[in-house]
């Protein structure tokens, strides 16, 4: 784990090790999905206790869409191999009369727009080297000696 705490009196080793534990043990594509969703960039919380509830109440949430996703794509799933086999359910017949066929015509062509959320990208400038100080290198050293 990576900190700026040095102080062992500030965070114990065994701190530590429970906010390493407690750390976000699912992947980045879950992650991003999770914020952009229930738009958690910023949590609206101010106490670390209804913060980790928070986060745990849009999870199951998240958790509880994914399932429902999952139930409706076996229900299509069941509809196109009956239709495969020639048969049709009450309620894909159902949907296809509910379509509505689109009478739009273009009359320009497309044009790129600018997203105002889109983020710009810049270039990556090269790192800078910056020398570890002896005292900060002497706290990092003590840190792992026991």
């Amino acid at each position: 784990m990576v900190t700026d705490v040095l102080e062992a009196e500030r965070l114990t080793r065994e701190e530590a090790a429970d906010v390493y534990r407690k750390r976000w043990p699912a992947s980045e594509c879950a992650f991003r999905t999770w914020k952009h969703t229930f738009w958690a960039e910023k949590l609206v919380s101010r106490t670390p206790l209804i913060v980790e509830q928070e986060c745990e109440f849009s999870l199951c949430a998240l958790q509880l869409m994914g399932l429902n996703v999952c139930l409706e794509w076996r229900e299509k799933r069941r509809d196109r191999r009956a239709l495969a086999k020639g048969r049709q359910s009450k309620s894909f017949r159902e949907e296809l009369r509910a379509c509505v066929g689109d009478t739009y015509q273009r009359r320009k062509s497309k044009v790129r727009c600018r997203w105002p959320e889109r983020k710009e990208h810049h270039s990556i400038k090269r790192p800078q080297f910056r020398k570890l100080g002896k005292r900060r290198k002497a706290l990092w050293i003590s840190c792992f000696e026991e």
